[in-house]
């Protein structure tokens, strides 16, 4: 059954810590309105549904995307004779969904991330338990950190804090994922042991016959920064959490190797980080999109010795073995 993500919105937006949660989110993604009655609007969680009303509406009276819901459109303000070819009408329902994946995200700053084709209830509870334990900034002024989520939630991660890199583009999402699985395994005590029963045998694991995480899941990164809109659809989702994670959610890890292998390579030390970071950021891109990029690793690895013998400490990276042992396995 299709879903009315105008309903949806609507059935969310009803709780008021919702209202809070995304009015970030939309004030960020209508920055251009610098008059009229969404500048207004903007400044009360309670008028949230109002706005994302107005801007569908205000989509389907041009019969065309605008920037405020599709955020790497181009805004007919800006360029009002620029078309895209063949560029068709928008519907409702598809505008309110556009809408709906961007607000119902768990955020960092100017990064949001969402999951598509799977239970809605899935994203929704994963966030609920972050509001629940108060892993949410909602006052960037008293936290002194960006709004949303806090970045002490990815310590559960870590088995090392040092291994911790700053939030980039890529580094946010893969944590987040990182995260969910954690929830995932956390939430109950039998699961861990029915994925690896049934991957192994090669039925339908239990990640998508409980969760509804499957192949046509999808892991949606939308960036809304201040000069660039960007979004990026990765739709390895099942498969990345399958393979890379399979130790840790079998109880074999305390921590995600994968997660402490990609991340002791990250080197905080001011004559590499900008390249380190920038390095790491590219390769999660691809990472997340399914494959390792043995060119960006081999650079990575590259740059880490040269600074821990440098620095004659060699730390090299941690769970290693884990890590070539999942590269180099077909699941």
């Amino acid at each position: 059954m299709k879903t009315d993500f105008k309903v949806a919105l609507e059935q969310y937006f009803s709780k008021e810590v919702n209202r809070r949660y995304s009015l970030p989110i939309i004030q960020n993604l209508t920055q251009q309105h610098m008059h009229g009655d969404i500048r207004e609007l903007k400044t009360d969680p309670d008028n949230i549904l109002k706005i994302c009303n107005k801007l569908i509406q205000d989509s389907l009276s041009d019969k065309r995307y605008t920037a405020s819901v599709v955020p790497t459109i181009i805004s007919p303000q800006m360029a009002r004779n620029f078309y895209l070819k063949d560029e068709k009408e928008p519907s409702e329902n598809e505008l309110y969904e556009f809408l709906y994946l961007i607000l119902t995200g768990v955020y960092k700053g100017p990064y949001i991330v969402n999951i598509t084709n799977t239970r809605s209830q899935l994203i929704d509870n994963f966030r609920q338990d972050l509001i629940d334990k108060q892993n949410i900034v909602f006052d960037s002024k008293k936290a002194k950190e960006p709004l949303g989520m806090k970045l002490a939630v990815f310590n559960t991660l870590f088995a090392n804090e040092r291994f911790r890199p700053p939030m980039t583009e890529f580094t946010f999402p893969f944590l987040v994922v990182s995260s969910f699985v954690y929830w995932i395994k956390e939430r109950t005590t039998d699961r861990a042991e029915l994925i690896a029963q049934l991957t192994q045998t090669g039925q339908k694991d239990l990640i998508e016959n409980d969760l509804e995480i499957n192949d046509d899941t999808t892991l949606v990164l939308f960036v809304l920064g201040r000069d660039k809109k960007k979004v990026y659809y990765f739709s390895q989702l099942r498969r990345l959490i399958i393979r890379w994670f399979k130790g840790y959610l079998q109880n074999e890890e305390n921590y995600p190797s994968v997660v402490n292998a990609l991340f002791s390579l990250y080197i905080s030390n001011k004559n590499y980080r900008d390249l380190s970071i920038d390095l790491l950021d590219k390769l999660l891109y691809y990472f997340l999109d399914g494959y390792v990029n043995g060119e960006l690793l081999d650079k990575l690895m590259l740059l880490k010795l040269d600074h821990d013998l440098k620095q004659k400490k060699v730390f090299g990276m941690n769970s290693a073995k884990q890590f070539f042992e999942n590269l180099s396995s077909s699941s």
